[in-house]
């Protein structure tokens, strides 16, 4: 038995056959098809997937390293303290190894103390609602008061009134002329308090019962009941006080005195007064810290320098992430092809008041990736390199008010998620799937050639015969 008789490919005589324009138009289309078909499927051959899956986390260290980048704008190096707290109650304060500080030079404005006036104008406190009722309330016959200060100091201007009237414990206490002055202030008092609060000098009035408060009117050298001051908040060199006769007191005069103090004493070149560098120079910060594996925080600290306190009304703790992230132990390299790993890199973060600082809330996501490798025989013998695990970010931060006595810090508070995700790369397509693809796509194109031109040509035949 011959192969030819096997021949399942019979040829038809050349003689037999018969090339027309039609026949070789469609030819030149079919094969125009098959180039851009085969482009297409042998870049989903070259081109690589990545897979994932969602699993519980197997990490098994009991360390997490991170790894940052800061530069802080207007606060020098020798202040600056770098920290960490976590779950476990575990405090490290005023790191110092593994961590490198740097001056940098401010960029166009250099830095300056405040004045005594720039603080005065510029740090106000932001006083809570349930406090700010209490500072507001009348020093009378119930003894909850007790810082006078404290007072005058929660508004630009405290108008006040320091009268005496009967008490339980001063029964026999008796003030003519402040029996007299109580319904004109009580009116003045709530058409002056009933002011809208949202201009730039913040005013209230207020009485003081001496007959209750007799340590604190002796403290202010009260001498004469009913007395009359109008005070004006700032530092103890500062704070001041006009004084109203008693004797001259309706509400329109009242009113007409405390407008009049205001314009004087609130100076209009305080609107020009704003938040600048205070430090010669700042401090770009960065390293790497190891910590327990549990939900903490990373904090940049203001702290008092050797020799000297720091103002923390004006300590400034605005920063630019250069670089943040999480890290195995002793993984010292960037992670190369894993988005998510350092969301806020390259972004400032700043502050334009007092008593404020960034805060940033971070949850860790363990991320194992599996990538191929790549080389000439890598599509024929796949290979894996190790599995790497790295730590993807979600962020989100807020700028915290912080407590008039307390340091202000950029503070890292971050959490750990229970899952973990595994990510793969995989082929688009592997070869024997390739090569099928290839051969269905040149046998089909050309079927469906040959079926177009046999109907071309069937047309063209009858057109002809008509």
């Amino acid at each position: 038995m011959r192969f030819t008789a096997l021949d399942a490919f019979r040829e038809v005589p050349v003689e037999l056959t018969q090339g027309n324009a039609g026949g070789g138009f469609v030819t030149v289309v079919a094969a125009v098809v098959c180039a851009v078909l085969f482009y297409f499927e042998a870049g989903e051959f070259v081109n690589e997937k990545t897979g994932s899956r969602v699993v519980m986390d197997t990490t098994q260290n009991e360390l997490l390293m991170i790894m940052f980048d800061m530069i802080f704008y207007d606060l020098e190096c020798q202040y600056l303290n770098v920290g960490v707290r976590d779950r476990f109650g575990t405090e490290r304060f005023n790191i110092q190894q593994n961590i490198q500080k740097r001056s940098i030079e401010h960029d166009g404005v250099q830095g300056a103390p405040y004045t005594a006036e720039e603080l005065l104008y510029l740090d106000h406190e932001d006083i809570s609602a349930d406090e700010r009722a209490e500072l507001d309330s009348d020093w009378t016959s119930t003894p909850m008061h007790h810082d006078f200060p404290r007072v005058i100091d929660s508004n630009d201007f405290t108008m006040v009134l320091f009268y005496a009237r009967a008490t339980k414990a001063f029964p026999n206490m008796k003030c003519t002329p402040c029996t007299r002055l109580r319904p004109i202030w009580d009116e003045f008092e709530a058409a002056i308090n009933g002011r809208d609060t949202r201009s730039n000098v913040r005013t209230h009035v207020i009485k003081i019962n001496c007959a209750e408060y007799n340590l604190e009117c002796v403290e202010q050298k009260v001498s004469n009941l009913p007395t009359i001051r109008l005070y004006r908040r700032g530092l103890d060199a500062l704070r001041s006080y006009a004084v109203f006769k008693p004797e001259e007191a309706t509400v329109p005069a009242l009113t007409s005195f405390l407008d009049k103090k205001i314009a004087e004493m609130h100076k209009t070149q305080y609107a020009g007064y704003k938040i600048h560098n205070y430090f010669p120079s700042g401090c770009r910060v960065d390293g790497y810290v190891e910590v327990s594996r549990v939900p903490g925080s990373l904090h940049f600290e203001a702290v008092n320098g050797p020799m000297d306190n720091l103002n923390f009304a004006a300590t400034n703790v605005s920063h630019k992430v250069m670089h943040l992230s999480f890290r195995q132990p002793g993984d010292h390299g960037r992670p190369v092809g894993v988005e998510g790993t350092a969301p806020i890199d390259g972004r400032e973060f700043t502050v334009d008041g007092f008593h404020q600082a960034p805060h940033h809330y971070l949850t860790i996501v363990a991320t194992n990736y599996a990538k191929r490798n790549k080389g000439m025989y890598s599509y024929l013998y796949p290979r894996e390199d190790p599995p790497k695990k790295v730590y993807q970010l979600t962020h989100q931060s807020r700028t915290a008010t912080v407590a008039r006595t307390e340091a202000p810090s950029a503070r890292f508070y971050y959490d750990l998620s229970p899952v973990e995700v595994q990510l793969t790369t995989t082929r688009g397509k592997e070869w024997y799937d390739f090569i099928t693809t290839l051969f269905a796509v040149i046998g089909g194109t050309y079927s469906v050639a040959a079926m177009l031109s046999g109907f071309l040509q069937t047309l063209r035949s009858t057109l002809l015969s008509i």
